[in-house]
């Protein structure tokens, strides 16, 4: 490493001096300054001292300079041992042909940020903030949180002064809107960040009673039902084991597309009313998760299984054949009916319930029996109480109810793995009414089997 850095070159070519030179300088030194008073011995002594530091300051550049011409310790061993200056070697090397080696700098790496993308990724967070009234924010957003849609989109074209007018507004934003400017991708970053922190809020009861299992492309996709492993069967004497089958089901999982277009209008762009923008986002992440179980529960109750028969059927044994209200009794025969419930190979599945679902007219009804209460006589005991938990969703009308179990949902759904949540796109980014978008979701359901629900129609 010595031979990487100047401060050797340095040492070794002020070290690198005759002996002669060195003694005649310090001489006429003397002789300038009109030392005389020096003893005879004193004088003896000097010489010997800087004999000695010479000496040293010899064998050091020795070793330097082995060590950058790359050479091992007993070559600098042995020039020292000969009395040699670091003069006298180097041109005896030299004589030899073996010059100073030439030693490459290591190479270095450095982290480089793009400024473009510093800009992008601060702008987008600087929206999503305004969007979403946030005050605190940190890293490269800070910067923008004082500028309005108007001055991120004239800033993306790198243009300089104010916006004195609307004029002048508008024509930032139809610059801003060309494929060679950032403001489009920015903008649609920052609706499709806020359009997903809304749908992620939004709480659908669907997915408290199914089975989220994402798509990997378009196709049906194959579900496999509980007990539908092989049991284990015993070994026979001869060590032959037998082999199972798996039970075929024959259920799928089918997915489909949903879009529908939207539009931010000119009015919100050049008025800077990002109020009005948070709440047309709020209203679309709400409309998405509603849309979701509107289209769960259309499916779900009245789903067709492989067999011919709906989800709730008696051939299926999860279908009371009287109706009846919430009480002990009744919620007794649903659960028997579950605990009842055999797998395709005849095994039982022992499966108990821990939702109540049902509807508005229910719930009070609902609330009531699974409500913790201390009775006064033993026969008075709710053996549901704390066992269940009421689910109410408005897309069952009626006084029906459902027993479920959240171990073994009957029903899946799902969504394209990387895509798990609405998307805006951008259409035509600044068209003269105003910045054109599509909502785009994909959503999937299926039947996975009929043994973890149990239907009573009500009284």
């Amino acid at each position: 490493t010595l031979a990487e850095t100047t401060e050797i070159d340095d040492q070794v070519a002020t070290l690198e001096v005759d002996e002669e030179d060195q003694v005649d300088e310090d001489t006429d030194q003397t002789d300038d300054e009109g030392v005389t008073a020096e003893t005879e011995d004193d004088m003896v002594d000097d010489e010997e001292d800087a004999t000695a530091a010479l000496a040293a300051s010899e064998m050091s550049a020795i070793i330097n300079m082995c060590v950058r011409r790359d050479l091992g310790i007993a070559d600098a061993k042995d020039f020292i041992t000969r009395g040699l200056t670091c003069k006298q070697a180097v041109a005896e090397l030299n004589s030899k042909g073996k010059p100073v080696a030439k030693i490459s700098k290591a190479p270095s790496a450095r982290i480089m940020r793009d400024e473009r993308d510093t800009r992008r990724a601060g702008m987008t967070d600087a929206l999503v903030a305004q969007i979403g009234r946030q005050r605190d924010v940190t890293g490269p957003a800070r910067q923008y949180m004082g500028m309005s849609i108007a001055e991120m989109a004239a800033a993306s074209i790198d243009h300089r002064g104010p916006l004195r007018d609307i004029g002048q507004k508008m024509k930032v934003f139809e610059m801003a809107s060309h494929a060679t400017s950032d403001f489009p991708a920015i903008f649609q970053n920052a609706l499709n960040k806020e359009l997903l922190a809304r749908y992620t809020v939004a709480a659908p009861t669907y997915r408290e009673i199914s089975k989220q299992k994402n798509f990997r492309d378009f196709r049906p996709m194959p579900l496999v039902r509980t007990g539908d492993f092989p049991t284990l069967k015993p070994i026979g004497e001869g060590g032959e084991i037998k082999w199972g089958t798996f039970g075929e089901s024959g259920e799928v999982a089918a997915i489909s597309s949903y879009a529908v277009g939207v539009t931010i209008s000119r009015q919100m762009m050049v008025n800077d009313d990002l109020g009005a923008i948070d709440e047309v986002l709020g209203s679309y992440g709400n409309t998405v998760a509603m849309f979701e179980e509107r289209m769960f529960y259309a499916f779900a109750l009245t789903a067709v299984m492989s067999d011919s028969q709906q989800v709730f059927h008696a051939s299926h044994g999860n279908l009371a054949g009287v109706g009846a209200a919430i009480n002990t009794t009744s919620v007794s025969a649903g659960r028997a009916a579950m605990r009842k419930q055999k797998s395709l190979d005849g095994i039982s599945l022992n499966i108990a319930p821990t939702i109540i679902l049902v509807g508005p007219d229910k719930e009070t009804e609902a609330e009531m029996f699974v409500a913790a209460i201390t009775p006064a006589a033993a026969a008075d005991v709710n053996p549901f109480s704390g066992k269940l938990r009421p689910v109410v969703t408005p897309e069952i009308t009626g006084n029906a109810w459902h027993l479920l179990s959240a171990t073994n949902p009957c029903w899946v759904h799902g969504f394209l793995e990387g895509l798990e949540a609405p998307r805006l796109r951008t259409e035509e980014p600044f068209g003269t009414q105003g910045f054109s978008m599509t909502l785009e979701h994909d959503f999937g359901l299926g039947v996975v089997e009929h043994r973890g629900g149990y239907r009573n129609p009500g009284a």
